[in-house]
């Protein structure tokens, strides 16, 4: 709980000042050099919420590197766009130096009461007095850029896709092969669809 507060307020600190709306040609067009920072975490969250927080159960999805795998997509992103000067970092306290612009991709919770484990990306099911939702892949992101100049704009982005089967086990380890593999897909098709966050920024 104590974890999930600093979050928000770290959160709310970041976005204070923000401009939602996206850059303009003219700034975009000055930036030669990117900072990527990503404050995902390596795994993703494997959830269950029930209607008390005795119910909850939370575990994670530890088969890939799924941070590695969100700094890849961006990365790439701008390599296509013929951008060079790309650098990656897996944390914001390991950023050192100066760039035309950074981009900061932080992890956002889930809109659910008494959970606070499942920040940023992962599958996760709830259940309401033994009436289970669907369980579903997610991933949602505040997308935050700063400028050389020190204007800073940032934009929310959320996907969710939900998985065929019915009910989800206390366990990652507890799925069978073809579960994990079909959650392993929609969760990389979450992830993907997150570079939406640059288009809306204007990048």
């Amino acid at each position: 709980m104590k974890k999930n507060i600093i979050l928000m307020l770290t959160l709310i600190a970041l976005l204070a000042g923000c401009n939602s709306m996206p850059l303009t040609k003219q700034q975009v067009n000055k930036v030669q050099s990117i900072a990527i920072i990503n404050n995902f975490p390596q795994y993703p969250s494997f959830s269950f919420i029930g209607t008390t927080t005795f119910q909850n159960s939370y575990d994670y999805i530890i088969n890939k590197n799924y941070q590695e795998k969100l700094s890849n997509i961006f990365a790439k992103y701008f390599s296509q766009k013929g951008y060079k000067n790309i650098a990656v970092y897996n944390k914001t306290k390991e950023y050192k130096g100066e760039v035309d612009l950074i981009i900061t991709l932080e992890p956002s919770g889930l809109d659910l009461p008494a959970a606070p484990n499942n920040a940023g990306y992962g599958v996760y099911q709830r259940s309401f007095f033994g009436l289970r939702d669907k369980a579903s892949t997610y991933i949602e992101m505040n997308a935050l850029v700063k400028l050389k100049s020190g204007e800073e704009f940032n934009t929310h982005f959320h996907d969710f896709a939900a998985v065929s089967f019915k009910n989800l086990p206390k366990k990652w380890s507890y799925l069978s092969s073809a579960q994990k593999n079909e959650i392993e897909r929609k969760l990389e098709q979450n992830i993907k669809k997150s570079i939406k966050t640059m288009h809306d920024l204007g990048l």
